[in-house]
């Protein structure tokens, strides 16, 4: 069932399935306490502040969106397939784009704090940032 997605509330008991307005699969989700992004594959994702009762809907032309990371209650990173990163201090009514050392898909990124992170790129080139994601350099 493309744009739909479980919810539970009392520790998967019971589920209820909700539409979040799109009929394209979804990717990827990541909450931290009340807010929420979710990846679909048509390069959108979706945002919510409360709990996944209602979400917002942004769109990213031409990038192809893997994997969201969340560094504070309101700053997330989303890793893309063609190496940037695209970061938000404001669940994405602004964000900015950054290049890595990689031209290729970021199979997965961490960050041990707000400014520290790596990143594995599917070639196994590795990536560091000591700057929150502005910037990255080989490992």
């Amino acid at each position: 069932m493309n744009g739909y997605f479980g919810k539970t509330t009392d520790k998967g008991l019971h589920w209820s399935y909700m539409n979040i307005g799109t009929e394209a699969e979804l990717t990827a989700l990541n909450f931290r306490k009340n807010v929420g992004v979710l990846i679909a594959v048509d390069s959108t994702i979706f945002v919510t502040t409360n709990h996944g009762e209602d979400w917002r809907r942004i769109e990213f032309p031409s990038l192809d969106l893997r994997s969201i990371v969340f560094l504070s209650d309101s700053t997330a990173v989303l890793s893309c397939s063609n190496g940037r990163i695209i970061k938000s201090k404001d669940l994405f009514r602004t964000f900015s784009v950054s290049v890595t050392p990689s031209s290729t898909e970021i199979k997965g990124i961490h960050f041990v704090d707000d400014i520290r992170g790596v990143l594995l790129d599917k070639n196994g080139l590795m990536a560091k940032t000591t700057n929150g994601g502005s910037n990255w350099t080989n490992v």
